[in-house]
This record gives C-alpha cells, sequence and structure tokens, in this order.
C-alpha cells in the first residue's frame, strides 16, 4: 500500500558520468585530462555496482579478466589486453601489477583480496614504469583506500545472502587532535559452499570465511609535512576449497591434445569414466550438473600483515613522497584434482613471503613543465612447498623451491606543454633485477631432480639489467577533446620455474619479457557534460613473451615472440535525469609464435585468457520519490548490468580441451535511500539466469598423464538483501 501513496519523479543524480579525481601520473588530475587508457570507478560506483573482490572490477572494464584459477582465492590471473602469464604458482609475478595506497602487492596469491572503504579503483591498460614503482608489460590495477578525516564520520554495511552469506563492513574515521587523524576499517565475509557435494556427510565446497581490518593514522608534523601510517592484517580462517569439474578427455589428437567428451559419455567403459580404464581403474563424476559431485574436500587458509609509512614533504620548487612498506603472508591450500569422490589426486601447495618495497619520488611543476623523478627497491623471499599425491599409482611429487629477488629501478618523467592544445611527454626507466632459485623435486621420499648453485650450472642466480620509456603527444582541439598517441617500451623480470614433476635444469629459468607498444586514442565529452566516449586502438610486438603451459603433469612457463593488436571503446552517459547508461567493447587479436605442442610441431598459438571480444553494460534508473507515504522524500534505484567475455583458452598450447566457451551474465538489483542519505536498503540478484560460467581448465587427459581434464566456474545464482548506514 505504501507505494500507492507515493510519486516517482526523475532524479538529476549522474553515477557514471561523474568526474573523478585520479593519481596515475602521480598528481590529481581528471581522468579525462590523462592521454592513457584508464578505467576509473568512484566509491559510489564501487558501492553501486556490488564490487566485492579485488578481481570483480574486470567485469564493468573493456578488454579486462581477472579470473580465479581453481573457482577460489589460491591463485588470482589478472589479464589486460591478452597480458596474462596464467601460471598458478605463487612465487611468479603477474604481468599487470596490483597495487594498494601505491604499495606493490607481488603474489598471485595475495592480489585477489576482499575490498572495503574503498574511495577508488583505477585500471590503466598499456606497459607501466616511468610512474609506478614497480615495472609491468601489460598494464596495472591501483586500488586507493578512503583516508581519515578532519571530521567525524563512519559507515557500516550488513548483508544476508544466498548459501547463508554474512557479509559486515565498516569504518569509523575522525581528529585525534590539531594535527592528527584515525581512521579504523574492517570486514567479515563468510557464506556455505556453492560446489554441492554429493558424498555422504561431504562439506561443499568454495566456502568463504574472512577477517580483515586497517587502521590508519595521518600525522601533520609540520606544516608542509604529512605522514600516513597503515596497518593492514587479516585472515581466511580455514575452510572448504579447492575442487574441479572432473570431464572425461578424448584421445590425444595427432598434436598429442586432448578434448572434452560429453559429461556422461561411456567411451571410457562405464558412464562418466576417464581414462584410467586402462589401468584397471575408473574415477568418474555421474552428475550432469557442473557444480554437483561427489569429492574430497580441499582447504585453504591464509594469512596477511602488511605495514606502510607514506610521507609526503611539500618544498616551494618540489614535493618529496617516501613509502616504505613491509609485507607478511603465507597459505596453505589442498584440493581434490580429480573431481570425484575416489581419492585419486591430491594437489598440496604453500608459501610463505617476506617483502620490503621502498619508493622515493620528487615530483614538481615550473611553467609549462611537469616532471616526476623516482627510486624503487624490492626485496621478496618465499618458501613454497608444491606436493601432487597419486594414491592409486602410490606416487608422490614433492617440489620445495625457494626463492630470492632483488630488484631497484630508477624512473622519471616530464610533461610539457608545446602550446596550449599541445603537450609532449617523455619517460624513462632503467631497471635491475637479481634472483637466486633453488628447486628440488623427490619422487615418494626419493630425490630425483636439483636446481642449486651445485647442480645448475650458475643458472640459479641470475642478473639483469635493462631500459625501458615511454614517449607520447596529447592534443586538445577543444576543451573537451583529447587526442593522444605514444610509443613505449615495456619489461617484464626474468623468473624461474617450479615443478611438479621431474624436469631439467634448462627449462627451470625462463627470459626476461619485452614489449614494444604503440597506442592511439581519443576522449571526448558531449551532450553537456552528459555523456563521454573514450576509445584506444593498440599494437603490441613481444619479445620472449611468458606464458604458462601445463600439461602430462608438468607446468611451466615458457618465453615466445608474440603479436597482439586490439582495440577498446567505452561509453558514459546520463542522457536524461536519473538515467545512467555504461557500455564497453574490446577487440583483440593475438599470435604467439613458435609454440612447441607435446608432440614437438612448432606453431603459432593465441594467447590463453585472450578473448577477441569483451562486452559490459549498465542500465541504471533513479528516481525522487514524493507524496504522502512513509517512503516520501526518499530515493529510489533499479540497476542491471552484463558481462559477455568470447571464446578463449587458457593453456597457451589452445588444447580443446582448456577452450573456455563465450558466455555472458548479468545482475540486478533495487535500491531504497532515506531521505536524509543516511541509510539504504538494497535487494540484489547476481548471476541472474544461473548461467554455467567456465572460467579456467587443465589439461590432463593425455591417458599418459592423468586420465581427466579439469574445468573451474564462477559460482551459481546469488541473492542477497543489504542494509547501510552512514553518519557524518
Amino acid at each position: 500500500m505504501c507505494a500507492l501513496w507515493a510519486v516517482y519523479q526523475p532524479v538529476s543524480a549522474q553515477i557514471v558520468v561523474e568526474e573523478i579525481v585520479v593519481t596515475a601520473q602521480k598528481r590529481e588530475e581528471l581522468a579525462q585530462d590523462i592521454g592513457i587508457s584508464i578505467t576509473t570507478f568512484s566509491k559510489e560506483q564501487i558501492r553501486a555496482l556490488g564490487f566485492d573482490e579485488a578481481s570483480d572490477v574486470a567485469e564493468m572494464t573493456a578488454g579486462v579478466l581477472f579470473d580465479k584459477a581453481s573457482s577460489s582465492s589460491y591463485i588470482v590471473l589478472p589479464s589486460i589486453r591478452g597480458a596474462s602469464q596464467n601460471d598458478f604458482q605463487a612465487h611468479q609475478e603477474t604481468p599487470n601489477a596490483v597495487y594498494v595506497d601505491e604499495v606493490y602487492i607481488s603474489s598471485p596469491a595475495t592480489i585477489g583480496f576482499t575490498l572495503f572503504d574503498i574511495d577508488r579503483v583505477e585500471i590503466l591498460r598499456g606497459p607501466q614504469g616511468t610512474l609506478f614503482g614497480r615495472n609491468a608489460t601489460g598494464g596495472l590495477f591501483n586500488y586507493v583506500t578512503s583516508k581519515p578525516t578532519d571530521t567525524f564520520e563512519g559507515y557500516v554495511d550488513f548483508r544476508y545472502g544466498r548459501f547463508d552469506e554474512v557479509k559486515t563492513e565498516g569504518a569509523v574515521s575522525g581528529p585525534l587532535g590539531d594535527k592528527v587523524q584515525a581512521r579504523a576499517s574492517f570486514v567479515y565475509h563468510r557464506h556455505d559452499g556453492w560446489w554441492e557435494n554429493l558424498a555422504p556427510g561431504g562439506e561443499d565446497a568454495f566456502e568463504k570465511d574472512s577477517l580483515y581490518g586497517r587502521v590508519q593514522l595521518a600525522l601533520q608534523p609540520a606544516d608542509n609535512m604529512d605522514v600516513l601510517l597503515t596497518v593492514n592484517a587479516g585472515e581466511d580462517f580455514n575452510h572448504v576449497e579447492g575442487l574441479y569439474e572432473h570431464r572425461p578427455p578424448t584421445p590425444p589428437n595427432e598434436d598429442g591434445l586432448t578434448d572434452n567428451l560429453p559429461k556422461l559419455s561411456s567411451f571410457w567403459g562405464c558412464p562418466g569414466c576417464d581414462a584410467l580404464g586402462q589401468f584397471g581403474l575408473f574415477v568418474t563424476d555421474p552428475d550432469p550438473d557442473p557444480l554437483k559431485a561427489a569429492f574430497q574436500e580441499g582447504e585453504n587458509e591464509k594469512q596477511y600483515q602488511s605495514y606502510t609509512a607514506n610521507i609526503t614533504w611539500d618544498l616551494d620548487a618540489f614535493t618529496i613522497t617516501s613509502i616504505t612498506n613491509y609485507q607478511d603472508a603465507e597459505f596453505a591450500y589442498r584440493e581434490d584434482c580429480d573431481g570425484t569422490g575416489s581419492d585419486t589426486c591430491q594437489f598440496l601447495a604453500s608459501q610463505t613471503l617476506e617483502q620490503w618495497t621502498q619508493e622515493l619520488r620528487i615530483n614538481g611543476t615550473q611553467d609549462n613543465l611537469q616532471w616526476v623523478l623516482g627510486f624503487f627497491y624490492l626485496d621478496r623471499e618465499d618458501q613454497n612447498v608444491t606436493d601432487f599425491i597419486l594414491p592409486p599409482f602410490e606416487l608422490d611429487f614433492l617440489n620445495p623451491f625457494d626463492q630470492d629477488k632483488q630488484s631497484w629501478a630508477v624512473f622519471g618523467q616530464v610533461d610539457y606543454a608545446l602550446t596550449e592544445q599541445l603537450s609532449f611527454t617523455l619517460g624513462g626507466r632503467w631497471t635491475d633485477d637479481e634472483a637466486d632459485f633453488r628447486s628440488f623435486v623427490f619422487v615418494n621420499g626419493e630425490q630425483v631432480f636439483e636446481f642449486t648453485e651445485a647442480t645448475a650450472g650458475g643458472l640459479d642466480t641470475r642478473s639483469e639489467g635493462n631500459w625501458s620509456g615511454k614517449v607520447a603527444l596529447n592534443w586538445t582541439p577543444t576543451e573537451d577533446t583529447l587526442i593522444y598517441a605514444s610509443a613505449s617500451r615495456g619489461l617484464k623480470t626474468f623468473g624461474f620455474n617450479g615443478h611438479l614433476t621431474p624436469a631439467t635444469i634448462e627449462t627451470t629459468p625462463f627470459n626476461e619479457e619485452k614489449l614494444d607498444a604503440f597506442e592511439v586514442g581519443f576522449k571526448h565529452t558531449f551532450a553537456g557534460g552528459r555523456a563521454r566516449l573514450n576509445g584506444s586502438a593498440f599494437y603490441y610486438d613481444y619479445k620472449d613473451f611468458q606464458s604458462a603451459s601445463y600439461a602430462a603433469l608438468s607446468a611451466f612457463v615458457v618465453s615466445n615472440d608474440a603479436e597482439f593488436y586490439g582495440a577498446e571503446l567505452e561509453l558514459a552517459a546520463s542522457p536524461a535525469d536519473g538515467l545512467d547508461i555504461l557500455l564497453g567493447a574490446s577487440y583483440l587479436d593475438t599470435e604467439v609464435v613458435d609454440v612447441t605442442l607435446p608432440s614437438g610441431r612448432v606453431t603459432t598459438r593465441e594467447s590463453a585468457k585472450a578473448p577477441e571480444w569483451t562486452l559490459n553494460g549498465l542500465v541504471r534508473k533513479q528516481w525522487s520519490i514524493t507524496g504522502a507515504g512513509p517512503l516520501s522524500g526518499g530515493k529510489f534505484a533499479v540497476q542491471a548490468k552484463f558481462r559477455y567475455t568470447g571464446e578463449h583458452y587458457a593453456n597457451i598450447s589452445n588444447a580443446p580441451s582448456t577452450r573456455m566457451p563465450d558466455a555472458i551474465w548479468g545482475d540486478v538489483n533495487v535500491m531504497y535511500t532515506s531521505p536524509d542519505d543516511k541509510w539504504d536498503v538494497t535487494a540484489l540478484v547476481e548471476n541472474v539466469a544461473n548461467a554455467d560460467i567456465e572460467i579456467y581448465a587443465y589439461e590432463n587427459g593425455d591417458p599418459n598423464a592423468l586420465g581427466w581434464n579439469l574445468t573451474s566456474y564462477r559460482p551459481p545464482r546469488w541473492w542477497g538483501v543489504q542494509f547501510g548506514y552512514r553518519w557524518n
């Protein structure tokens, strides 16, 4: 009856076209004024779009994937414009750098964090290195948290959803004195498993149970100095994860690659059986639903601490910034790597990581010149263990390996205004990397491989320095239009392979990745500021492009030359009061040359995690409520968004079994906001159509390997109700 008393009128709120101030170039600028392909999300947009995890931002970003290798938070693999190493080992670094408050997060096991109390997110496409601390070839994700305030404020959000989900997030901020402010924030998130376990008494997989917090203390010891001290800490408590869909394989083709048979195929002797029949053993998953199986329960547990001191000193001619960070992280993971009720395969992995980074920057402005000069240092030590256990064959492949890595770099960039409409950018970087690697492989307790100073002939220690840089032109023919062109060189450091089975000395190290990138783009604001259209096109020429190959119980990064080209287009508009529209599209073509297939044939392949097309869209409508009803004075909003990801492969071999079919999914929500904007209620449904969306796959189907293939999925349909309250 309340709705009958109310009158709904459009409101002028514009969510998607709000002007966002970013620091992508280490100074405050509007995103539309920067000659970089960048997608940004403000605090309000993050909340309205329902982003819960760091990887969620990819859903509304053209040309970006941020998938999980095993449907879980064990390893997260970001991809920008097809640049993705796609190795599931935690000692690697991805080609797409992740930063939180300008602090580099190096391990792929720690970048899949829960978002909470975030002020904005900046996603930069293309090589980075002349402005940010760690060099990257693909791009970067920059998460900026909300900072302490000089007035008292706070908020709390509570959500209950499907699978008994409970999420509570909150923050409180304010002054502790004339020159001291503090902010404390937290998030607790738990839910039951969404992958149903049909085994008697078995627990469902992919639970979540985590608690993370952040405390920030802002000090002003002098009028021209700001100090921000930050502690981030949290834990993913031990919970059930670690599972894939079991897929019976076809026999290997002429290239030694397999495809997947129908789920209940009797090709190997019984419905759903795999290729182990040749050994007198059948493993089967007879349920046709991909998210239902009888399986052995895996588990995951993580702990993370980060301590940062950010000091900014403003002088007359320039500003000095120092960012010192220490991180300590560890995890222990176990999975059922056959996806059935048979105890046929277990995979275990663990890592203990310590990392120090130091960044020092000096930046200034003189007349038509803006400049940045910086130094970056990284010291990372990690101890890792992987273990493949195959009980039917009485085999245990144990691989402990350690890595010590140091990197230092000097970098800088100048931006010079040649005229009022034309500016020139020149940036450069020198990076010096050094790493020590030690690895062993034990089979049933007996050592069969050693990669150390004693055996590797000097390959265990590697040191290499190289340059990267950027040159660009930015032209503003009108105050609403920016056209830019750039040429840049990107680098990603060399590395070492951890091994799951006996390996060779020669295949353990892999080469540094070099990228020559060329890009043109435009940014145009029109309709009186109610719409903007941004587009870019690029060509990438890779030398020693790093990609991961996995087959027959062997996983290793290989280096091949490659060529990529593509384009992105993003439209944000508010064509009428209360109406917001967001559309994005990307096209990508990739060729990686001289890829060696299991048969020994050398050929050209597509890059992994590189769909030809990605599309995303959002429509949001908001009304104000007038009249005599109890909802009068508030606002009511309805929102729908979608994401389409084209067919692509999860493995550089392009094995048919690792082909991810094209997929589309959508979310909807409705929100009521109180007249004073202090509280709101939201009802949401994610993956409305309950689509089975494949996100990753492993090929093990060769009978001489495991004899089955594996597939990971996104969660099914999810509903929830959220209440939020804010005060100031």
